[in-house]
């Protein structure tokens, strides 16, 4: 998930005192899909990433 470290790092400074409130955004969901997978695909042809995070995500259905 190194493609996404610089739009983490930037929510996270943005929403450091406010409550979690999280929302799906389609077009934001299909926009990191791709990152991800261009990034699955460098990783997959044996190249190194410098950097990265984990995501852990919990859901429920209203």
């Amino acid at each position: 998930m190194a493609s996404l470290l610089p739009v983490m790092w930037l929510g996270r400074r943005l929403m450091a005192n406010k409550p979690a409130d999280l929302k799906v955004v389609p077009v934001l969901n299909e926009v990191m899909g791709l990152l991800l997978a261009l990034e699955a695909r460098w990783a997959g042809q044996g190249r190194r990433l410098p950097f990265g995070t984990s995501l852990i995500a919990v859901a429920r259905r209203d």
